[in-house]
């Protein structure tokens, strides 16, 4: 079984982030988080105040902390409670991994956590433990309980299969959502994400910086750097599949690739330069 990293403490973190709705926000971060001066002034200069994480292939949000990625999820559960003991897991009761509102967030043992379960990806009746039996010509209905495969029974009617697998989900506390491809509301994360060419406002000739914020249009997105000169560089579909392409630039763009080794997109639609 997979075997999460322990995560900083909640004082540490809650100096780093804020919680918005299920997301974090970077902080003006404290100088002692940084070895050097330098280095904090220009970190705070870059991020702080921007959406912070990025949306792995199985779905997740994972944020980087001093070099070390988490899952976004046990973040937001730590800064809440304080801890997550050994041995539990925190649950997306809804089933929507990027959604981590406190709301929607649950401590459970890893049996409970199996007992709700979205609809697997390959059933093809429609509802877990189910499936077609082509030689009897019935539905064969069973359910994993206690690290076994306990066999239910087999049945002429899809209906009366359904409502027995449902009672012995019942019976062996399986929460009411599972089974379900999606539950509840979705709070997605925004459309795009936006990169800007930035400078202080109070030091405009100084080196222009990457900044980078997820939303879902660019006057929402502009709304994070109130305090900064911006020029406009790139818009990218957040979830699309392939990586950063910028149109031109060269050398003056070279560097966001440093910036950001993960950032995907579907095409660029617009490079500014300064």
């Amino acid at each position: 079984m997979f075997k999460a990293q322990p995560l900083p403490e909640q004082k540490y973190l809650v100096s780093m982030f804020d919680y918005q709705s299920g997301g974090l926000v970077w902080k003006q971060r404290p100088r002692s988080h940084f070895a050097t001066k330098n280095a904090w002034s220009t970190w705070n200069s870059r991020f702080a105040g921007g959406l912070c994480g990025s949306m792995t292939k199985k779905g997740y949000i994972d944020v980087s902390i001093d070099g070390r990625l988490y899952k976004a999820h046990r973040v937001i559960w730590v800064m809440h409670f304080g801890s997550i003991p050994v041995g539990m897991q925190i649950d997306h009761i809804n089933h929507v991994k990027n959604d981590n509102r406190i709301e929607n967030l649950r401590l459970v043992k890893p049996a409970t956590n199996q007992k709700n379960r979205p609809l697997y990806k390959n059933n093809s009746s429609g509802v877990n433990g189910i499936c077609w039996n082509k030689i009897n010509k019935k539905w064969d209905v069973y359910i994993g309980h206690g690290g076994k495969l306990k066999r239910i029974g087999s049945f002429s009617c899809k209906e009366k299969a359904v409502s027995a697998r449902a009672l012995a989900e019942s019976e062996a506390g399986f929460h009411s959502n599972h089974g379900k491809a999606f539950c509840g509301v979705n709070t997605l994360r925004p459309e795009f994400t936006y990169l800007f060419l930035g400078t202080p406002s109070d030091k405009p000739n100084t080196t222009p910086v990457v900044l980078r914020v997820e939303a879902n249009n660019e006057q929402q997105a502009r709304s994070h750097f109130l305090n900064w000169n911006l020029v406009f560089a790139a818009q990218i579909r957040t979830k699309a599949p392939c990586r950063l392409q910028l149109m031109d630039g060269g050398d003056r763009f070279s560097w966001i690739f440093e910036q950001l080794p993960d950032v995907c997109t579907s095409g660029v639609q617009e490079v500014a330069y300064v």
